[in-house]
Formats: C-alpha cells, structure tokens, sequence
C-alpha cells in the first residue's frame, strides 16, 4: 500500500452559436494541468500541462438524418499530438428506433503510473510512446420507455498500445505493442420504471 497523491485543474471555455435548420457550431479552449505527488515516484514529480483547442459541428438537414463533425488539437508540454475528428451519422426510423455509425481518431497519453512507478513488483517505462488509434462503430437502437435497447458492431487498431507485462518473472513493466486490432458486438437492455 502506498499514498498517491494527484493534483489536477481543468479550465474549460465554450461557446455555441445555433443556426436555422437545427444545425450548431460549438468551439472552445481547454486547459488542464495534472501533478503527481506520489512516493513510489521516488525522484520524479511529473507534471504535465495540457491545453486543447476543439470544434463540433451538428447539423439536422432531412427530417430524419442527424450528422456531427468534431475535430480536436491538444498541445502536451508545449508538444503537439495527433489531431483527432470524429464523424457521426444517425438516421431515426420511426419515433423509437435509429440506426448510427462513426468512425473516429484518438490518442491516449501515457499515465504517470506507466511512466514514473519504481514500487515493489512493478517499474514505469519513461520512454513510452502514446496510443494512436482509428476506430469505427456502427449499431441499431430501440429507444421507447420503459425499454431501451441497442446492439453495436466496433472495430479498433491501436498503434502502441501500453501493455503492463512481466520482464524476469516478477517485475511488471509497461511497453508499447506496435499494433492491436479489438472488435467485436455490444448490446445493452434497460428497463426502468417508477413505482
């Protein structure tokens, strides 16, 4: 057991601007700065200051159709990082069902454990790279109270994918797999009533 200590701060601005035909603009500026204050960091007191530019675009065209474009930049410690969009379509079918795909770009930094634990049984990897991933979904979903319902098909290639494994038997280390390829179906049911 060990006391570990994160400090954060999250500074966010937006503004919407609503347009005829249900269409919306938003943009904005994001800032979060992040500390670990962590024992078992041992001489690392990691910091890491993010500030992130984003844009989304909604629009309603046809009675039916829905499309939604978003595209986001963070700078890391003053470095940039992969630009990431996202491009959404729904189309409803009658009043409770719809059918939806997106596809997207993301990237997940490294966390301060992956990067500075030097503990009993395990050890950070300084030189981590970030994941870099492309994936896509595409679903069906019933929507009428008091049951929802929706099943998803997804598919997800992860450059560097962090993975924590054991090097020598005991001591776990994380490393960047080069490429992993994750699909498969969801579904979800919910029923919910007031008594």
């Amino acid at each position: 057991f060990s006391l570990n200590r994160y400090n954060s701060t999250i500074h966010n601005v937006e503004a919407n601007i609503n347009f005829k035909r249900e269409a919306q603009l938003t943009a904005g500026v994001n800032y979060t700065w992040e500390q670990g204050d962590v024992r078992d960091f041992r001489e690392h007191h990691p910091e890491r200051n993010r500030f992130a530019l984003f844009s989304a675009f909604k629009i309603h065209p046809f009675k039916y159709w829905r499309f939604a474009f978003s595209i986001r930049e963070e700078f890391v410690n003053g470095k940039t990082t992969p630009i990431a969009p996202t491009l959404s379509i729904k189309r409803l079918l009658k009043s409770s069902m719809e059918v939806f795909a997106n596809i997207s770009r993301n990237y997940r930094l490294p966390t301060f454990n992956d990067l500075y634990w030097q503990g009993t049984g395990a050890q950070g990897n300084p030189s981590l790279q970030p994941e870099l991933s492309l994936g896509g979904e595409a679903g069906f979903g019933y929507l009428k109270a008091p049951l929802t319902f929706k099943i998803v098909l997804f598919s997800n290639r992860v450059d560097n994918w962090i993975l924590w494994i054991p090097e020598s038997g005991r001591t776990w280390i994380p490393e960047n797999i080069k490429e992993v390829w994750s699909r498969g179906l969801e579904s979800q049911l919910t029923a919910n009533q007031k008594f």
